[in-house]
């Protein structure tokens, strides 16, 4: 017994120190394989997290995050017709020509036609002139000027055309004014006559002499009724004897052109259309919406029919 334990201690003792001599050798090939090759430093800032990287994510993630919702807004709030190719896109109509908004002391298209006649408002109505020339026949002699909303600019675009056409084109032209709310025309124009519209289409006055020529003015002019009894002078305007009063009108003029109301809020405008052979569209660029003339052109079934395109007003 004791021989086998004494042979079984030396084995043991022989595996134990083969293993200390390959141990031995492993480390120094390990050592011999090792260099160092420069100091580790101390770092300044923590590896994580990165606050850098942190910082930029955000900026990124914000930014699309403001994107996203500025296109969402825009897709889904009202378009402003601001510029042609949304005028022409939006309600497949031409654009005919662009108005820049005008300031300052000088700011009167109308006097423009003849004080600034190179100026770049003067050739926009040039343009509209222009185009009414090659759209209409000799028979269309009934232009209605609307828009969708009043202030947007009917009564000076109505007013520069009508000079233009009568200064410039030498075409006989009657301006009529129609706006009994407004009566921009009239006030400017002929301020104190007594013969008016009204009277033209009561008949108490012919249409002839209901027409008069104002100072400073190569057109011929109809004042919008006295302001007594505004219901009255809406419903006058959508009478026979309006009517009768455009044709009359249009037999002794080259061109005829009616200043109208808003078509949104005022019913006799959607009348007025009816009445005229053409029609041009007044927009606002700075707050006319596609979906004001969607609802202008449904209240008013004439004027898909009639329209023949649109003027970009107060153009930046």
């Amino acid at each position: 017994e004791l021989q086998k334990e004494a042979l079984a201690t030396g084995d043991l003792y022989l595996s134990l120190a083969a293993r200390i001599k390959t141990l031995e050798t492993e480390q120094n090939y390990s050592m011999l394989d090792v260099q160092i090759l420069d100091h580790a430093d101390v770092p300044e800032d923590p590896s994580s997290p990165n606050a850098k990287l942190v910082l930029a994510g955000g900026l990124l993630g914000g930014l699309g995050l403001g994107l996203t919702l500025a296109l969402m807004k825009d897709h889904m709030s009202p378009t402003v017709l601001r510029t042609p190719r949304l005028v022409q896109s939006k309600l497949g109509v031409p654009h005919i020509a662009s108005l820049r908004r005008l300031r300052g002391r000088n700011a009167d298209l109308f006097a423009m036609i003849a004080k600034q006649p190179n100026s770049p408002s003067v050739r926009s109505i040039l343009s509209i002139h222009r185009f009414l020339v090659e759209a209409r026949s000799n028979e269309q002699r009934v232009l209605a000027i609307v828009s969708a909303s009043d202030g947007d600019g009917k009564s000076t675009t109505a007013a520069a055309l009508a000079q233009y056409a009568a200064s410039i084109a030498n075409q006989k032209t009657a301006l009529v004014d129609c706006d009994v709310h407004q009566r921009t025309l009239s006030r400017r124009f002929a301020p104190a006559v007594s013969n008016r519209l009204a009277q033209a289409i009561d008949g108490t006055l012919t249409p002839a002499r209901a027409i008069i020529s104002p100072d400073g003015c190569a057109f011929s002019f109809c004042a919008a009724p006295a302001e007594k009894n505004m219901l009255s002078n809406i419903e006058l305007l959508m009478t026979p004897g309006m009517t009768n009063f455009v044709k009359a009108a249009s037999r002794k003029h080259d061109l005829i052109v009616l200043d109208t109301p808003g078509l949104l809020n005022n019913v006799e405008t959607r009348a007025l259309v009816g009445m005229a052979d053409l029609v041009i569209l007044v927009i606002d660029a700075r707050s006319t919406t596609v979906e004001n003339i969607a609802a202008a052109k449904a209240l008013t079934p004439d004027l898909e029919d009639k329209l023949v395109g649109a003027v970009l007003n107060r153009v930046k």
